[in-house]
């Protein structure tokens, strides 16, 4: 009986890469985006949030809030206030926040009044608006 012819095993890959080819492609490594903050920083070290539009510029916010003005002018308070509230829903804007303050705290309104003077960051109040309300009996917390 012949024996069997001995078998060679295959070499193992080398680990170094022999021509251009083998060379392993270069991975860009992501770097981190900068956060561009929204707050800006005034003189004297203090800081300031960027502020709410005063006056809409989305077609339903303006057409809302021009009826809310309306309504307030005949003294329809509630459609005013109603109005006023669907505008800044539809866009928030500082008209339309301060027209639903002004015309609570002109109601004199103990319960709702509050409510939307914290619907605004307190430097977005102007001081004419919470001396009105303070006139008619309604406090901001601090």
């Amino acid at each position: 009986m012949a024996t069997p012819p001995a078998t060679v095993a295959p070499a193992p890959p080398s680990a170094t890469p022999t021509t251009a080819n083998d060379v392993p492609a270069k991975v860009e490594t992501p770097t981190p985006t900068k956060v561009v903050s929204k707050t800006t920083t005034k003189p004297g070290g203090k800081t300031q949030a960027s502020r709410i539009p005063l006056e809409p510029t989305e077609a339903i916010a303006i057409s809302d809030l021009k009826e809310a003005r309306a309504a307030a002018a005949r003294k329809d308070v509630d459609t005013a206030v109603r109005m006023a509230q669907r505008s800044y829903t539809a866009q928030k804007t500082l008209a339309a926040h301060y027209l639903a303050i002004k015309l609570r705290c002109q109601t004199r309104d103990m319960v709702n009044g509050p409510v939307e003077l914290k619907k605004l960051p307190r430097a977005d109040l102007t001081q004419q608006l919470i001396d009105e309300c303070r006139s008619n009996g309604i406090e901001l917390k601090k």
